[in-house]
């Protein structure tokens, strides 16, 4: 059975989906008010803010998300957001970290 966390999060997914950015934002907040650490739930909220045209909001959810972990999820989304704020160096970067992960 899927718990609370996991549950918030695939809503928040699907309302991406369907492009209900403020709804999947508060889906995610709940999720990460009870589980902070989530690296995972870091990198879905870079990805929504991104999504939703929030280019600072998506860089500090991905930087957040780096922060817990580094593994290849979160440098794959950083490096998109650094690609949208036009550091394609940094983007690479990251693109070559995430492919080494």
């Amino acid at each position: 059975m899927m718990d609370d966390v996991a549950r918030l999060a695939d809503t928040a997914k699907n309302l991406m989906t369907i492009r209900r950015y403020d709804d999947a934002r508060s889906k995610l907040g709940e999720a990460l008010t009870a589980s902070p650490h989530d690296a995972w739930l870091h990198v879905l909220m870079a990805q929504l803010e991104h999504e939703a045209g929030n280019t600072d909001a998506a860089h500090a959810a991905a930087g957040r998300a780096l922060a817990l972990d580094t593994n290849a999820s979160s440098l794959h989304i950083a490096a998109i957001v650094e690609r949208s704020r036009r550091s394609f160096d940094v983007s690479l970067e990251l693109i070559d970290k995430a492919i080494e992960a």
